[in-house]
């Protein structure tokens, strides 16, 4: 692997992060501006550590859940 097992590590953290928000936040039916923000953020790290697309598709659903 191209990774380092800390990267890894990193990536199946932010990526389980970002599953369970969109979870979270699709059976809630609104997500706070400030929680978007975060889990935006979370996003971009998993990016630059490498993460692949799958993750994207997830992100798409969490950006289209109204924001309250």
């Amino acid at each position: 692997s191209s990774y380092s097992s800390s990267q890894e590590a990193q990536l199946a953290t932010l990526r389980y992060q970002i599953v369970q928000a969109r979870d979270y936040f699709t059976e809630k039916g609104s997500i706070g501006k400030y929680s978007l923000d975060c889990i935006e953020y979370m996003f971009r790290s998993y990016e630059e550590l490498g993460g692949n697309g799958f993750i994207l598709d997830m992100m798409n659903d969490i950006r289209s859940i109204p924001v309250k």
